[in-house]
């Protein structure tokens, strides 16, 4: 009888574990401005607890709704299928708990588009797209002057660079007075400037915004201030 007891006493400390346990359930999908959400399949939560990362992986149609140990959790990062981390949209709740027995909801908000949706493979038959969603992003670059009290000069046909997240670059050149449109899909986006000729990086001056994001249905004006170099042996002022 004695011998039993420590298999008994394994079975009740296994039922007990097992029932420190709960769920949490969610999508990953990008949202628009306009609201409408796009579910984002195939990517990979990391969350954190107690120090520790793991990993829940959502399915081809972006849900999960993994098991795990109860406790505070917090999102830290959404990878892609190739492990190139995901832009998480702003005001995106990073905290859940996972109550015993329970089902907590627990959504995710990414930058649009989703991944699945940039790499899809297209065929002859999708060569022509019914729809896509762009806005424009107008604006003048001009060169600020070195001088205290100086005036700001044109800069035509200036190489404009407006690059995603990930890397990708759209470029644009400026017209002969220096004004430039921009046909953009909705993102988030940072401006850098070169040289026509030689394609070396002109300096942006220190107050000028260098990131914007672009919404669905919502045209961006922004004006480019480029630094210009100081003449030899002028004043360098106060």
């Amino acid at each position: 009888m004695n011998r039993l007891l420590p298999l008994a006493f394994l079975i009740v400390a296994s039922a007990h574990a097992s029932s420190q346990q709960g769920y949490v359930s969610g999508t990953v999908a990008a949202v628009a401005a306009s609201g409408r959400g796009t579910p984002c399949g195939n990517l990979t939560l990391i969350v954190s607890r107690l120090g520790r990362e793991l990993s829940i992986r959502a399915d081809e149609n972006g849900d999960y709704a993994p098991r795990l140990d109860i406790g505070e959790y917090a999102l830290q990062r959404v990878l892609d299928e190739k492990h190139r981390e995901l832009r998480i949209r702003q005001g995106q709740a990073r905290d859940f708990v996972v109550t015993e027995g329970e089902v907590t909801r627990f959504d995710v908000l990414v930058e649009i588009p989703c991944p699945s949706e940039e790499n899809s493979p297209t065929n002859e038959s999708d060569d022509f797209t019914s729809h896509i969603s762009f806005s424009l992003v107008r604006g003048s670059a001009g060169f600020t002057s070195p001088e205290p009290g100086g005036m700001m000069t044109d800069a035509p046909y200036t190489v404009l660079a407006f690059t995603e997240a990930g890397g990708n670059k759209h470029l644009v050149m400026t017209d002969a007075a220096g004004d430039y449109t921009a046909v953009l899909q909705p993102g988030h986006y940072c401006v850098s400037a070169y040289n026509v000729k030689t394609g070396d990086r002109i300096p942006l001056d220190p107050r000028q915004l260098k990131c914007v994001d672009v919404l669905v249905g919502k045209d961006v004006r922004l004006d480019i201030m480029l630094a210009k170099a100081r003449r030899a042996g002028a004043d360098p002022g106060p």
